[in-house]
């Protein structure tokens, strides 16, 4: 026997679960079962009628019964799939939800098949067992109790049937055997607990199959946790390395750097000193970002709005560029995505400012509308050649924007900076 896997359940989860509030359409065994019997019964009944098995049955207007009784069937075919919404509709309005529409179908169902059997002999009637397939749909959905009493209802009302007949219907119980008698009464009782004891374990089984499902999906999804949690403590040791060590090495060069051009008595010594400065200082801001790329972006309680404070605050550090910051309006709004996005296009946009615009100052607003939200990072610099325009970092900042239904407007004027503008819808779905 195959069994089922966590890798399996991983590729079937999406593709198996219904959307939420709706119930899998596919029966199950038990309604297969009832069905079967139900047009097994009646084929015996059509059979019956056609080779006239059946001496003492009245088959006057057989057709129209054979009709009545195979729409009855095709009815109880259809019913759950097809007529069952618009039944439970109606009667949620006249009964106001108190009665089950499984039961008024099943109860006119053995009224129409009784009638049947009424009509084409009583116990000579080719319909006697179609009658007794009726039992089985409410015995699938009644508990023992419920059940017993429906098959007594059921015999019950077949007695009194028969003996308020005339003289030319057959009465079960007079002239029969005791034998004949018992098995008369208890063939549709017995019948009824067993389909109400198949349906039962039916139930158990399914429940007990969704049970063992959640509890794997459980250990799927804590496994998962585990191997992120994992994961991202790593990425945060690194970083916190790569702070401890490695940057704060080059941040101690730029000082020196710093220091040696403003002392130097040379010009072309201290030129060469501030080109090694700046290219020191590029290094560093490059280092910091492998540092953020590396580390949970909203790790700590402060979420997006913090990490974007401390990202400008590092950059001004190491850039030595006054950025202002504001933002307006309430970041918990932003999804985890968006959040990525936003601080990344904040990232290439400063580093953008650092290496191309000679500005003296940069602006960073984030701000939030009833529909989007607006990031826009701005300078006082030299403003963007075509080269810049035509660079990789614009066109991740673009490809970010975009891949969550986003804009991306860039302005620029020569010797009067640039404008870097992304737009982001709030309520869109991802």
């Amino acid at each position: 026997m195959r069994t089922e896997t966590i890798d399996d359940v991983r590729k079937s989860a999406a593709s198996s679960q219904t959307p939420a509030g709706q119930r899998s359409r596919k029966p199950n065994r038990v309604v297969l079962f009832i069905l079967v019997g139900r047009w097994l019964a009646w084929l015996i009944a059509l059979a019956f009628e056609l080779y006239d098995l059946v001496p003492g049955a009245n088959l006057e207007g057989a057709s129209v019964l054979l009709l009545v009784t195979f729409v009855q069937n095709v009815l109880a075919t259809i019913y759950v799939p097809v007529l069952r919404p618009a039944a439970r509709r109606f009667l949620g309005r006249v009964t106001r939800n108190w009665i089950d529409d499984i039961l008024v179908f099943s109860v006119l169902d053995m009224v129409l098949a009784l009638a049947t059997v009424y009509f084409t002999g009583g116990r000579e009637s080719p319909y006697y067992l179609f009658a007794i397939s009726t039992l089985l749909t409410p015995a699938s959905v009644l508990g023992v109790r419920g059940t017993v009493l429906v098959g007594l209802a059921f015999v019950g009302s077949y007695v009194l049937l028969l003996a308020t007949a005339d003289g030319e219907i057959h009465s079960p119980l007079r002239g029969a055997e005791p034998v004949d008698i018992v098995a008369f009464l208890a063939m549709p009782v017995t019948l009824a607990i067993f389909v109400q004891l198949l349906a039962s374990r039916s139930r158990e089984l399914i429940l007990e199959e969704q049970r063992s499902r959640r509890a794997l999906r459980r250990v799927i999804r804590l496994r998962e946790e585990r191997d992120v949690a994992v994961a991202q403590q790593e990425r945060t040791r690194l970083a916190r390395e790569i702070h401890d060590g490695t940057a704060q090495s080059l941040y101690m060069v730029t000082l020196n750097l710093e220091a040696a051009a403003d002392a130097a008595q040379d010009t072309a010594l201290a030129e060469k000193l501030s080109q090694l400065l700046v290219l020191v200082r590029s290094t560093l801001l490059e280092v910091r970002g492998y540092m953020f790329d590396l580390r949970p972006m909203l790790a700590g309680d402060g979420g997006f709005a913090a990490a974007l404070s401390e990202q400008v605050g590092e950059f001004s550090k190491v850039a030595g560029l006054p950025v202002h910051l504001s933002i307006e309006g309430d970041a918990d709004r932003l999804s985890a995505s968006q959040s990525t996005a936003l601080y990344r296009i904040a990232q290439e946009a400063l580093a953008n400012v650092f290496q191309h615009a000679d500005a003296s100052e940069a602006w960073l607003r984030l701000s939030f509308d009833q529909d989007n939200v607006t990031l826009n990072v701005r300078d006082n610099g030299a403003g963007m050649t075509e080269d810049h325009r035509a660079g990789r970092g614009l066109g991740h900042m673009k490809e970010r924007a975009t891949a969550l239904h986003g804009t991306l407007r860039i302005e620029s004027e020569r010797g009067c900076g640039t404008s870097i503008q992304a737009v982001l819808p709030l309520n869109r779905h991802e």
